[in-house]
């Protein structure tokens, strides 16, 4: 399992958690998405500012433009 973890950013992950002071579950998705070049969508206000100015950037779903299902 670790081997899979540092694959997808665990390092990344603990240095979001210091210095942005989120937790470590939103951390971890931070650094996910980070490593995969995916744009974070959360409905967490809190992580969105968070992490604004920081390397991994979040986006509000409350003012995301999602493309319509079809």
């Amino acid at each position: 399992m670790w081997n899979w973890c540092e694959k997808i950013g665990m390092r990344a992950a603990n240095e979001i958690d210091m210095s942005c002071g989120v937790s470590a579950c939103d951390a971890f998705y931070a650094a996910l998405a980070g490593r995969v070049g995916a744009l974070l969508i959360t409905a967490d206000e809190r992580l969105v500012r968070a992490l604004a100015g920081s390397p991994y950037d979040a986006q509000s779903l409350a003012t995301c433009a999602l493309p319509a299902l079809s």
